[in-house]
């Protein structure tokens, strides 16, 4: 029973460590959108700005190109666009992973807490 036991405490402490990266990396990102230079640069600069003048340029494609470079100029502008957006995803992503990793910790923290006091009620009665 103490060999599962210790296998079972072992499996929740590398959950704990695989875990405590997501969270440390969402720290990083919640540290950067707050910081004001990031703000400037990123989320309104480029994820705003930068995208809406795409937007525009997008609007554009017609009047400015020519019927053979047209199909490659929307593309160009698209590309951009959707980089843009998995851009956005990315950071949301680090976020939304860093919730849910600090939920699994917690989740884990109390069943360890749980299994060393089992563990602990065991060998009192011995």
């Amino acid at each position: 029973m103490t060999t599962e036991n210790d296998q079972y405490i072992k499996e929740i402490e590398v959950t704990i460590e695989e875990m405590s990266h997501a969270v440390k990396k969402a720290d990083v990102m919640r540290k950067l959108m707050n910081n004001s230079g990031f703000k400037e640069i990123m989320m309104e600069g480029f994820f705003e700005d930068f995208a809406l003048s795409l937007i525009d340029q997008r609007a554009g494609v017609n009047s400015e190109s020519t019927p053979a470079n047209y199909e490659q100029n929307l593309r160009s502008v698209d590309n951009k666009l959707v980089a843009i957006g998995e851009v956005k995803s990315y950071f949301r992503c680090i976020m939304q992973m860093g919730v849910q990793a600090q939920r699994t910790i917690d989740t884990h923290k109390k069943e360890l807490a749980d299994v060393l006091s089992g563990e602990e009620e065991g060998t009192a009665d011995e």
